[in-house]
């Protein structure tokens, strides 16, 4: 008989122990389920985020896009306006020279002279963006030899 005794303390160990087992397999599935739970949630966040953040990129690209597009035709308007300033079109052709049309060459520069009437006349601040709007700049004499052309070029286009 003591081995039924045996047989059945063995059995209310083990059905103890499984009792134990199982509690502790309950509590970690129900921790797994409460992570399944927060990690689709977080999931929902992220895919939310990501949307988010391809629609900005979406955007963004476009912008660069039409920035570039922009920037191209300013790059060939400009390109444009140097060939017609300088490579003018005459009788079905272009001819080219060093300056543009209504400037003098001397001294290896471009020259233009403005003599504006008094009514016209501006400040210093004034004609330099007068000059930068034609992609230009005030002249500045370096040396003496300058000056002297300068002064005869005036005079003489007086």
């Amino acid at each position: 008989m003591s081995t039924q005794k045996e047989k059945i303390q063995n059995l209310t160990d083990l059905n103890n122990k499984l009792s134990s087992d199982n509690a502790n397999l309950t509590s970690v599935s129900m921790e797994l389920k409460n992570n399944i739970t927060t990690l689709t949630a977080e999931k929902h966040n992220l895919t939310s985020l990501n949307e988010e953040l391809m629609k900005q990129n979406k955007n963004l690209t476009e912008i660069i896009k039409n920035m570039t597009e922009t920037w191209n035709e300013l790059n060939v308007s400009r390109a444009q306006w140097s060939i017609d300033e300088y490579c003018p079109k005459q009788n079905g052709g272009r001819s080219c020279t060093s300056c543009q049309d209504g400037w003098n060459y001397q001294l290896s520069s471009c020259y233009a002279y403005n003599d504006a009437k008094p009514s016209d006349q501006r400040n210093w601040e004034g004609a330099r963006e007068d000059c930068r709007s034609k992609i230009s700049d005030l002249t500045v004499v370096y040396d003496q030899t300058e000056k002297v052309i300068e002064e005869l070029w005036n005079s003489f286009n007086r």
